[in-house]
């Protein structure tokens, strides 16, 4: 008599691996405590929190006098630096006691014009449809030239004097020309029109690399990191928060250092209690952190572990909607993207004191990247981020994902040693062919419907999807058949198909991230 597989043997696996994933929020197998682990930073050498960023002067953010740039008002970053020059002298000889020199420093300290400095550089692509500027800052003062580069990817504006977030990001231009601490190259990229995204953007950037289309004195150096900022200000905010998107297509993401890195930047700067999410979905979670407070009757640490398995289940939710710095991760660069979503100042005549201090944290940050002579290498590739200080690793969810996938192999097994008295090829090739057929229709309508920066992993779900699709109709269409040895013989060979489809196609999913795999595998399963 032999083994047969009955539901309990595919419920028992299935049920522990589901509830091991869920533990994930309070237990980690890895360290056998009762708690997530603690993002830390690996490299020793990343040391924020022992630099210190000069707070940037509110007086000085407000570019008073000067109106709109170029024509209609639609200036590019280019068109702004050339009118810097000048008003940064009529800045200078405001202040008391200071002199204007459009020089490098002397050694006795005095002041310089830093756009009138030969180590700015602005140029301006406007060959393509996706029109954009570059400003690349050299370092002045260090004793080698920079072979590195840090990048910092900016939304359009209609006028950098009147936006107290684009004025202090000519600040922080100006503060990185007279940096002493300066040892790579900082570039700065907008595009010039507000049709075009920073997607869009950061993409056909890193095309005019590829193909060579941009100076060579913008391109000379390794890029390390990019950074994309964004601000939004509104009154639906109830308080500043700080939204940081990490998530790629195909499940890539950013070394953990520079998830590290952010977070010490935001809370030195603006405090630790500051409010910072690793999702957009912030509306969502917040709805289920009120919905858990109220009706969950069980003492804090469960709320706590409710809490952050729903800022789980939304960090994994947001690979299906891949984020600006998306075509930077597909180039093998850790990049990042910030999104400040801060409450409106009261008083419109001040300086919004939080967006400048949200651009001074990008300088302590790159402050500390700069420290670095190599790229990063965090021990942990692949990871979840149920909060801003807690992560899991691969190590800790793949046992999990095997078990899920366990009943298939069994199934597997079962089928060819014990069941299967010979393979239908007929069937079998029928089966193959029909989900290829499915799945590359599919696709290439995608592809037609979006562009390929919008294309993500929902694609192997569909392909997923078709496979399922196929197998239930042809099993289907075996069961109301009469039942002789040849239909059973045909139905076990789709069986034996399917389940070793599934596994080819879910065993990458599992090793390059969870949120490609799970979804897909407990419909499977």
């Amino acid at each position: 008599m032999g083994f047969e597989i009955k539901t309990r043997h595919i419920i028992i696996p299935y049920a522990i691996g589901i509830l091991w994933i869920l533990c994930h929020p309070i237990l980690s197998i890895v360290t056998g405590e009762s708690k997530c682990r603690g993002i830390y930073t690996d490299e020793h050498q990343l040391d924020v929190k022992s630099f210190y960023t000069d707070p940037y002067p509110y007086n000085e953010i407000r570019r008073n006098g000067v109106v709109h740039v170029g024509g209609h008002g639609h200036g590019s970053l280019c068109d702004v630096l050339e009118t810097l020059p000048s008003q940064y002298d009529v800045r200078k000889k405001n202040r008391a006691g200071v002199m204007v020199v459009n020089s490098m420093p002397s050694e006795s300290g005095s002041s310089f014009n830093p756009y009138l400095s030969p180590y700015i550089k602005c140029h301006r692509q406007a060959k393509t449809n996706v029109k954009y500027s570059i400003v690349k800052v050299e370092p002045s003062q260090a004793p080698m030239m920079a072979t590195e580069s840090l990048i910092l990817v900016v939304p359009f504006t209609s006028n950098w004097f009147q936006s107290v977030f684009h004025s202090s990001i000519l600040t922080f231009l100006e503060r990185m020309v007279m940096s002493p601490w300066l040892a790579k190259n900082i570039m700065v990229i907008s595009p010039d029109t507000n049709s075009t995204s920073l997607n869009e953007t950061i993409s056909e950037f890193f095309k005019d690399v590829e193909r060579m289309a941009l100076p060579m004195t913008l391109t000379d150096a390794i890029i390390r990191q990019l950074v994309v900022l964004e601000v939004d200000t509104s009154t639906e905010y109830k308080r500043d928060e700080y939204v940081i998107l990490s998530q790629g297509s195909r499940g890539i993401v950013p070394n953990l250092d520079l998830i590290s890195a952010v977070r010490l930047s935001l809370q030195q700067n603006l405090g630790r209690q500051v409010s910072i999410v690793m999702h957009p979905y912030l509306n969502a979670v917040k709805w289920w952190e009120e919905w858990v407070r109220k009706n969950v009757a069980l003492d804090q640490r469960w709320k706590v572990w409710a809490i952050d398995l729903g800022h789980m289940v939304a960090f994994m939710a947001a690979f299906w909607s891949p984020s600006p710095h998306t075509p930077a991760l597909d180039q093998g660069i850790d990049s990042i993207t910030i999104q400040a979503r801060l409450r409106p100042n009261r008083d419109r005549r001040k300086v919004h004191s939080s967006i400048v201090a949200t651009v001074a944290c990008v300088e302590h940050l790159f402050r500390g990247l700069n420290s670095l002579s190599e790229r990063l290498h965090h021990n942990v590739n692949q990871y979840l981020l149920p909060s801003s200080d807690k992560f899991v690793s691969h190590g800790e969810y793949i046992l999990p994902c095997i078990l899920i996938m366990l009943p298939l192999v069994m199934r597997v097994i079962k089928l060819l040693l014990h069941d299967l008295n010979g393979f239908d090829f007929e069937k079998g090739l029928c089966v193959v062919l029909c989900c290829a057929f499915l799945s590359i229709s599919m696709l290439y309508c995608k592809e037609k419907m979006y562009t390929r920066d919008q294309m993500n992993f929902i694609s192997i779900f569909v392909s997923s999807v078709a496979i399922l699709f196929y197998m239930l109709v042809a099993t289907m269409g075996v069961e109301k058949s009469q039942r002789t040895a040849k239909k059973v013989n045909e139905k076990q060979s789709i069986q034996l198909i399917s389940c070793m489809l599934a596994l080819y196609a879910h065993v990458p999913l599992a090793l390059s991230h969870v949120s490609l795999f799970m979804i897909s595998a407990l419909i499977w399963v």
